[in-house]
């Protein structure tokens, strides 16, 4: 699928949460923290959901919930062109796959057919307007996201989609007064990125982008600020729940 078009949802909230990278457990705690609530609220991640943590395997499950969503990220696609699903530019220089190996054929199998459904792209109806996600970034050359979202079946334009770093390393902190100035995306509100892990483990933004991964998956002390899980409300994307 390249890109997931979910209805609006008039019961609950919308949440988006940076890259999980396996720490499903985590990401429980902090719903908890937040009172989601499964029956009424959605969460959407910005892709990343295996590697580096140690539960990547849980990835499966939690695509099989109806109010879980995630955009691929370049570890998923990663994943998938070990197993020949992508071709060999999707290889994206990683090699953190060993947990693989603690994996019986079964479980790899489900893995598998659970990542290779995940869209490269995914808009949500808010009262603010659409809003889009994306791993990495729309790549400059689209001056909307409806030109970008056209463009998807193109392998180029996907593989930039969750790799390139290029807007990512201009994002100011929320706290700057030219965070918005940049040049919006338009046919979008906003729209939101992880894969860039965020200097000081604080939320950036580049006019109407946000890259939001600030390190929750990371388990060592980080050397400027604290690491922990982004979760936004698409009614009020600049403040951090």
């Amino acid at each position: 699928m390249l890109v997931l078009r979910l209805e609006a949802n008039p019961r609950g909230r919308d949440l988006v949460i940076g890259d999980i990278h396996g720490q499903f457990s985590k990401v429980e705690r902090e719903l908890e923290r937040i009172s989601f609530d499964p029956a009424r609220d959605r969460l959407i991640c910005t892709g990343d959901l295996v590697d580096r943590g140690p539960e990547s395997p849980l990835a499966a499950r939690w695509l099989a919930y109806d109010w879980f969503h995630a955009v691929m990220g370049n570890h998923d696609a990663a994943l998938l062109h070990r197993w020949g699903l992508l071709s060999a530019k999707f290889e994206l220089w990683h090699d953190h796959h060993g947990w693989l190996q603690d994996l019986d054929a079964a479980e790899q199998q489900r893995l598998c057919a659970a990542l290779r459904k995940l869209p490269w792209a995914l808009e949500v109806p808010t009262a603010q307007g659409l809003v889009g996600l994306v791993h990495a970034e729309v790549p400059e050359r689209f001056a909307s996201w409806q030109a970008f979202v056209a463009a998807l079946g193109e392998e180029e334009v996907r593989l930039q989609a969750i790799s390139s770093r290029d807007q990512a390393r201009r994002a100011e902190d929320l706290a700057s007064p030219h965070a918005a100035d940049a040049e919006p995306l338009a046919g979008v509100a906003w729209v939101i990125h992880g894969h860039t892990p965020r200097r000081y483990c604080r939320p950036g933004q580049l006019g109407n982008r946000l890259w939001i991964d600030t390190m929750g998956w990371y388990d060592a002390p980080v050397r400027y600020g604290e690491a922990r899980f982004t979760i936004i409300d698409l009614q009020d994307p600049l403040r951090s729940l």
